[in-house]
């Protein structure tokens, strides 16, 4: 059975990675106050720490089961069906920024670039190849559950206090340190949720106590890799909160949870245009207002993206989004029909 706080945790950690985009590349190319700029420059650098590490632990708790499915199925439902929908992206990533190079993201602009990508995935996408490459790691490697987990906590610990002699592009560094956390979600999902379910409240309070004393410890030493440790109390206060406030929240978040995927795929793109009007337009705003900016961006986007998804859907242009209508969404294992399969693998 589906839980609720899941889709709310989805809805959150989608809401955080627009927001984080919104802030580094929309706002801070904006004219403003100062103090407010550097206030979410301060919300910028804590983002991080929770959103990837909480969407890939949420990914991996929803592909548990998986796991132990047939390679053939494995291949159609978690592989091809997940490359297909990055590819397709890809390429249309790249059309797209070719009118918008001066928008901060990185996508290919050049063919030997764009042939690296199909393979080696550094554009903004490359959460959905991570999916693949994690989930294949997992099947794969199903029985070595320990060491698996401690060469991702390796991996992650070593790039996040960047201690390789070579430069290494961010979202490869984002692909190594994040597996640590698909593979905790994967291997642990029936704890967690039997954690978070039966005891949200108590934590709800311990974790984000423990992630409060390490972020100020990180911030105190100097010592980015503490990083790897912090985003796990704050990954389960984060599901307490979510379970606690389930039956108080809008049932919209449930809707958002399940359509993670159009966000994900469309909101750079839709920033592209909302950094391109917003240079050209030449408005000052009060502080209040200009520090709600970045809210009001992210809402707008995210609503778009559903809204523009929703249109190509009825466009029979869902196989954009892996959902093919000659393909019903259990033959793909998505759930009710209708819904976008989730970023789950």
């Amino acid at each position: 059975m589906r839980l609720r706080w899941i889709d709310i945790a989805k809805s959150l950690a989608i809401f955080l990675v627009v927001l984080g985009h919104v802030q580094t590349k929309v706002f801070v190319d904006l004219t403003g106050h100062e103090v407010v700029i550097k206030a979410w420059d301060s919300v910028g650098d804590i983002l991080p720490i929770l959103r990837m590490p909480m969407f890939f632990m949420i990914s991996g708790i929803l592909a548990a089961r998986s796991v132990v499915m047939p390679w053939r199925l494995v291949v159609k439902r978690r592989v091809l069906r997940m490359y297909f929908i990055y590819a397709i992206w890809l390429v249309i990533g790249t059309i797209l920024f070719l009118f918008f190079r001066n928008f901060n993201t990185s996508i290919p602009r050049s063919i030997p670039r764009f042939i690296s990508e199909l393979f080696l995935a550094t554009s903004y996408l490359w959460y959905l190849y991570a999916l693949i490459v994690y989930f294949v790691i997992v099947k794969v490697f199903h029985r070595a559950r320990l060491a698996i987990l401690l060469v991702g906590t390796l991996s992650a610990l070593i790039l996040a206090g960047d201690f390789l002699p070579i430069h290494i592009h961010g979202n490869l560094q984002s692909l190594g340190r994040s597996f640590v956390y698909f593979a905790v979600g994967i291997y642990f999902s029936k704890g967690i949720k039997q954690l978070v379910e039966s005891k949200a409240c108590l934590l709800l309070v311990v974790s984000l106590a423990s992630g409060v004393l390490l972020t100020m410890t990180q911030r105190a030493t100097g010592l980015q890799w503490l990083e790897v440790f912090t985003a796990v109390p704050l990954v389960f206060a984060a599901f307490g909160l979510c379970r606690v406030a389930g039956t108080h929240t809008p049932i919209a978040l449930d809707y958002l949870g399940k359509n993670t995927l159009p966000i994900y795929v469309l909101h750079i793109p839709l920033l592209a245009i909302v950094h391109s009007c917003a240079l050209k337009i030449s408005f000052t705003l009060p502080a209040a207002l200009f520090a709600l900016l970045p809210m009001v961006i992210n809402i707008v986007v995210i609503w778009s993206s559903l809204a523009i998804h929703k249109f190509m859907s009825s466009m029979n242009l869902g196989f954009m989004f892996g959902t093919p209508k000659s393909m019903p969404a259990a033959s793909l294992g998505m759930g009710r029909k209708g819904h976008v399969p989730p970023l789950s693998a």
